[in-house]
């Protein structure tokens, strides 16, 4: 391209591309192979037909709020041959209808949009959907804004299971309980009782948090996790760093208005930190690949629960559950008497897919898997 020459305008415009399919034969030995070729026609004032419907301008699914910058789109794309696309992927059945959407108004909208046929399986059937297209970037597009719906009606189910560092020690376990003795004698206090505080067996850290929609996605989901096992081996090299338990905090502003009360964790080394925080993107990203999850750039969150008002068990509050209230707790003498309190300490040794609202002999989360350092 020569000086002063304008850049074809789809490198800019959100318009159709003008693409065309070829068929090409190559001669190897006495044996002839067959490739399609998708190309662009670089040229975009020359609008000659090219016998396809051209891909419309990508839907990114404004409404949800969500970037396809979430996913990646390395999907398995084969060519068929009748000269087309495909691609077939699993989709748990409890989610077809988010890609059919009422009366299938979203499935007609998603085709219309990448020009591509989308074939959802019938209730009862294998779950498998396939897209098929006249070129790899609509049957992509399509795949990547089903991908976006599913991760959006994802996020607002039900969690059923996380992935959590157990943190346990005799002593975290006598000063908890003396903690919480002190607090139940002290002072009388609004929205305080001994149900809501959370189990010592069962205190965690979570490093991000799952919904598994079938027997599939939990098999999936432990495989995703024992993979990382040697990586994570890696990152620590030997080393199973001690977690130190000190202090509270509250992640609301009102100290009189309290939901969920958190003991804060550090650990010995800034080393460690990087460690766990390496480890921790290693788990994300294995989850993220498979669409369970967003990207997420945050660091682990260091904090324990201590006390939580989902907890609470009278029949007040499950009248409040009913009409999705909660009832809160006054922490500001908590805050201010034990904000130094020590816990104390325990040695990072395992890594759990734990499954919520259950309880092992021991007193933990039932695992679906565990790795170890």
């Amino acid at each position: 391209m020569g000086d002063g020459e304008p850049f074809p305008s789809f490198f800019f415009s959100r318009a159709p591309l003008p693409e065309r399919v070829e068929l090409i034969n190559f001669k190897e030995g006495k044996r002839d192979k067959f490739y399609w070729m998708l190309s662009i026609d670089n040229d975009s004032r020359n609008n000659e037909p090219t016998g396809h419907s051209a891909l419309a301008p990508y839907d990114d699914n404004d409404a949800e709020m969500l970037d396809c910058c979430d996913l990646e789109d390395n999907y398995e794309i084969n060519p068929t041959k009748s000269g087309k696309f495909i691609t077939s992927f699993y989709v748990p059945n409890a989610l077809h209808s988010v890609i059919v959407g009422p009366r299938g108004s979203k499935l007609r909208e998603l085709q219309d949009n990448t020009s591509t046929l989308i074939k959802v399986p019938k209730p009862g059937g294998d779950p498998i959907v396939k897209i098929t297209g006249h070129s790899e970037r609509s049957v992509a597009s399509a795949r990547t804004q089903i991908a976006l719906l599913l991760l959006s009606r994802r996020e607002k189910l039900s969690i059923t299971h996380f992935v959590s560092i157990p943190i346990y020690s005799d002593i975290i376990r006598r000063n908890f309980l003396k903690f919480k003795e002190e607090i139940l004698q002290g002072p009388s206090t609004r929205g305080i009782d001994g149900t809501i505080f959370q189990k010592v067996e069962k205190f965690h850290l979570t490093i991000v948090t799952l919904a598994l929609l079938d027997e599939k996605e939990i098999e999936e989901a432990k495989q995703m996790l024992n993979k990382c096992q040697n990586n994570i081996q890696k990152i620590f090299a030997g080393r199973k760093p001690q977690i130190v338990m000190k202090g509270i905090e509250i992640l609301n502003d009102d100290p009189h208005e309290v939901d969920v009360l958190y003991g804060k964790v550090c650990l010995d080394s800034k080393g460690d930190v990087d460690c766990l925080q390496e480890a921790a993107d290693e788990i994300l990203d294995a989850f993220y690949r498979n669409g369970l999850v967003r990207k997420q750039y945050d660091n682990v969150k260091l904090h324990v629960t201590l006390m939580n008002t989902i907890f609470r068990k009278n029949e007040d509050f499950q009248k409040n559950i009913d009409n999705k209230r909660r009832e809160s707790f006054d922490a500001s003498f908590i805050l201010d008497r034990y904000k130094d309190y020590y816990f104390g300490k325990t040695t990072l040794e395992q890594i759990h897919l734990s499954v919520r609202f259950t309880s092992a002999q021991n007193g933990y989360y039932q695992s679906a898997a565990v790795i170890t350092l």
